[in-house]
């Protein structure tokens, strides 16, 4: 999934790289502007470890899939968030972070065989993420926000956001 903006710079840059990778190997990826959520469900689903970047969207869907995953932040994301993101979620146990400056080639393989390699360290990260992931929580978000903005409406009449 690489978004809309970056899609055909990724086709183009995979083009230039496959052109010497054997067929069987390069016809296993798949280049995607957008998933669906359902789409997501199933994809997250379907691999046994994401690479991703360290968006909230990222982790909260590899929370909600129980998907273990190796994370890579962007280092110019606003005020550090995907750092913060991504470290919370490696503390939790759901991921291991690689910091894209120091990142090589090698280091990145020899980390996601080393994963691969350990079905207890797997089994493991499914679990931390698993737990990491809070069910309803745009409810509970949308909850606090309107205790927020409202706090004498919550004494007067009780509501449940839904």
């Amino acid at each position: 999934q690489t978004g809309f903006r970056n899609f055909d710079a990724y086709r183009k840059e995979f083009a230039f790289i496959a052109k010497d990778m054997p067929q069987e190997i390069a016809s296993r990826y798949r280049f995607l502007p957008h998933l669906s959520a359902p789409e997501i469900a199933k994809a997250y689903g379907s691999c046994d470890l994401l690479v991703g970047r360290g968006g909230a969207s990222t982790i909260f869907e590899a929370a909600a899939t129980g998907t273990p995953a190796i994370l890579i932040p962007i280092p110019e994301s606003a005020q550090n968030h995907q750092f913060q993101n991504a470290y919370a979620y490696h503390a939790a146990g759901g991921a291991l972070v690689l910091e894209e400056d120091n990142l090589l080639i090698s280091v990145f393989l020899s980390e996601a065989m080393r994963l691969i390699g350990s079905p207890e360290q797997m089994e493991a990260m499914k679990k931390a993420a698993r737990a990491f992931f809070v069910p309803e929580s745009e409810r509970l978000i949308a909850e606090h926000i309107f205790k927020a903005v409202f706090p004498t409406l919550e004494e007067e009449a009780p509501r449940q956001v839904k």
